[in-house]
């Protein structure tokens, strides 16, 4: 029952902060559905993914 692996190429510096939310859940088993680029549910009130600058 061992998982397949599922990784990030990230295109500049490794920084797990860039992960969006739905990528997050994709990456750690939570969902086996690959997001969408373009099929992203937003609520009016959700703010755009920022990355953490600190």
């Amino acid at each position: 029952t061992k998982r397949e692996r599922r990784w990030v190429i990230y295109k500049d510096k490794a920084e797990a902060s860039l992960v969006p939310a739905e990528w997050h859940g994709w990456l750690h088993h939570q969902t086996d559905a690959v997001p969408a680029a373009d099929n992203r549910l937003r609520k009016d009130w959700q703010k755009p993914h920022l990355p953490n600058q600190t």
